[in-house]
């Protein structure tokens, strides 16, 4: 069994320069998380419905133009983390932000815990003259639970709200948004009383990956039909269901739906720098409580077993058929899900092996055009695995043009 402490031997992939700054594999190797004690901050489990905060009701979404983004970051599971010394895991959602009109503004939607949000609610951003940052002011109020108000904040050295503001630095040229220092941060609180507040959960080191650059995200996602075998209480069962899958440029393919449980989770698929053919599977956040796990024995999942994993997280590997256009998961491999009911029991409900993920369509390059009528300041060119070149090789490349006004298009050059 390949176990997580393994993945420090994975390199970045040979990717452009712009693309590996950005290289998901980053987010591999998480950094321990460790906070102060405050007698006025409780840690808990939110288990009640949370109406979004009024300003920002469900349908009333603010004016402006929309982006999409996959967000990537790191996010504390209650108790998973606790058992890991305070290890947190991988979080990977899609995103649409909202930038005003008068380029002044930015609707950022609220990304913790949202499993018990009855609607959308957003953070608003300030964004500065030159464009170049997004200024988070702490202690917005995202929704309201029994009278009591739910907000986003910095978490402070003791472990409650800070006053201090959330920073995210825009890189205007690839159009990435970013906070990578690993001690800011962002918690969602609930205010108890004038002294007291309780925290659910801490996320840290956003990427937003802007779906318009072409470079990070060349192809079209694809639709698979796909196939596993499921054990549960109710027994093993064959299953047949669709995934999402998108390949990028930036060292991982993206994978909605893996699991038939969890429909609309994602699941980054990291490549191995050796062989950007096999794919490695890592403990990633499933559902806010609810964290994805691999063993090595359906039989020794056991209390015991899966306290052994927790401790040494393992890692599972599929494998890309080029021929087949066809994803395998390793025989013997088993992924599984862990809930905290308590701070000190894991509950696993369901496991999943001889996951086979189908040949995908459509295929092609994703919003790629053939021509345009813009001059370039700038041409960058890369081949179908994303991968940067100096000129358009034999085959099918990609041309990407970049303008002064800060737009880019992907162009598709046969030679």
């Amino acid at each position: 069994m390949k176990k997580l402490i393994l993945l420090a031997a994975v390199a970045l992939l040979s990717l452009g320069a712009s693309a590996q700054k950005y290289d998901m594999s980053r987010y591999m190797n998480p950094a321990k998380v460790s906070l102060g004690e405050s007698e006025n901050v409780i840690v808990g489990k939110l288990d009640k419905k949370v109406s979004v905060a009024a300003r920002t009701r469900a349908g009333e979404t603010p004016a402006g133009t929309t982006r999409d983004f996959y967000l990537m970051r790191y996010e504390t599971v209650r108790g998973a983390t606790g058992y890991l010394s305070g290890t947190p895991f991988v979080k990977f959602s899609k995103e649409t932000l909202i930038f005003s009109d008068d380029n002044t503004t930015v609707y950022i939607p609220n990304f913790l815990y949202t499993s018990q949000f009855e609607g959308t609610s957003y953070l608003v951003g300030k964004l500065n003259s030159t464009g170049t940052q997004i200024t988070v002011e702490s202690g917005q109020v995202v929704g309201n639970i029994e009278g009591h108000d739910v907000f986003v904040s910095i978490v402070g050295s003791d472990g409650g709200p800070s006053s201090s503001s959330f920073v995210l630095n825009v890189d205007i040229q690839e159009g990435v948004i970013y906070n990578t220092n690993q001690s800011v941060l962002l918690g969602l609180f609930v205010k108890l009383n004038d002294t007291k507040v309780q925290r659910y959960v801490l996320d840290f080191v956003f990427t937003y990956y802007p779906l318009e650059n072409k470079a990070m995200f060349p192809y079209a996602s694809l639709t698979r039909k796909a196939a596993c075998v499921e054990l549960s209480s109710a027994g093993m069962e064959n299953k047949e269901y669709t995934v999402e899958d998108l390949d990028t440029g930036i060292g991982v393919r993206l994978v909605k739906g893996l699991l038939p449980m969890y429909p609309n989770a994602w699941m980054p698929m990291f490549k191995d720098e050796k062989n950007s053919n096999s794919l490695i599977v890592q403990p990633v956040v499933l559902n806010d409580e609810i964290v994805l796990f691999v063993n090595d024995t359906y039989e020794g999942l056991t209390l015991g077993s899966i306290l052994e994993c927790l401790s040494t997280p393992n890692i599972c590997t599929f494998t890309y058929n080029s021929a087949t256009d066809e994803i395998t998961q390793e025989d013997g491999e088993y992924l599984f899900d862990l809930s905290f009911p308590t701070e000190t029991t894991p509950t696993n409900t369901v496991i999943y092996e001889n996951i086979v993920l189908g040949k995908g369509t459509p295929t092609g390059i994703n919003n790629v055009e053939t021509s345009t009528d813009k001059e370039a300041v700038s041409v960058e060119y890369y081949d179908l695995s994303g991968r940067r070149i100096s000129a358009a090789e034999k085959g099918v490349s990609i041309k990407v043009e970049k303008y002064a006004d800060g737009t880019s298009k992907a162009v598709k050059v046969m030679k």
